[in-house]
């Protein structure tokens, strides 16, 4: 007959299951939060250049609501003065032109000069948008940075621009569906929760160590 009752062994092995579940899905959602309020944080300060990073691009070359979002408050932070240049970065995706081109046709019509702007059109990925930008930013001689993206994406993002030597401000485009609608805000910010659980370098990453004055 099968026994009535699990063996100590096969016990202890559930409780233990049980116990990783649960510290995992604790960890999972405690990350959220943080994610969630790091991202909600307005942080810009006046700076050199404006980082934007990349979204989807929809059929016909249109800017999806994230990708108008992100660009439209950057615009609005140039307005203000936050910063002489914009670096829009963000490759070709499914539908052309490349996230960067987007941005900027979007950027020129609501007033920034063609002049002000600089394309990164090689990325796609956060880590590309950091290594890449990485490499424009020096070019331009920038020291003073200001990233903007979703609010669920800007914790990783600070962290993989840290990775390639540049600890960077961070400013939320809120007015996307992400962030509005309360379903949309928990699933992006859990799914990237849990993305950085499984990038321990870039959720471990430490602020660069400021050059010798």
């Amino acid at each position: 007959m099968p026994p009535t009752s699990l063996t100590p062994r096969t016990a202890r092995l559930s409780r233990l299951l049980l116990v990783g579940a649960g510290v995992l899905t604790g960890g999972v959602f405690g990350l959220a939060w943080v994610v969630d309020r790091f991202g909600q944080r307005e942080q810009a300060t006046p700076a050199d250049v404006l980082v934007v990073l990349g979204a989807r691009v929809l059929p016909g070359g249109v800017p999806s609501g994230a990708l108008r979002a992100r660009t439209e408050h950057a615009v609005a932070l140039y307005h203000r003065g936050v910063a002489p240049r914009l670096v829009f970065s963000g490759g070709v995706g499914v539908n052309p032109p490349s996230e960067a081109r987007a941005m900027l046709a979007l950027a020129t019509r609501l007033g920034v000069p063609a002049e002000a702007c600089v394309l990164e059109e090689g990325s796609h990925s956060t880590d590309d948008n950091a290594r890449l930008t990485a490499e424009v930013l020096r070019g331009l001689g920038a020291r003073r940075v200001v990233v903007v993206s979703d609010p669920y994406h800007l914790l990783r993002a600070r962290n993989c621009f840290r990775l390639y030597g540049w600890e960077v401000a961070t400013s939320p485009a809120l007015e996307t569906a992400r962030d509005l609608d309360t379903f949309d805000r928990v699933y992006w910010t859990v799914r990237e929760a849990v993305a950085l659980l499984l990038r321990p370098r870039v959720l471990l990453a430490r602020a660069p160590t400021p050059p010798a004055s």
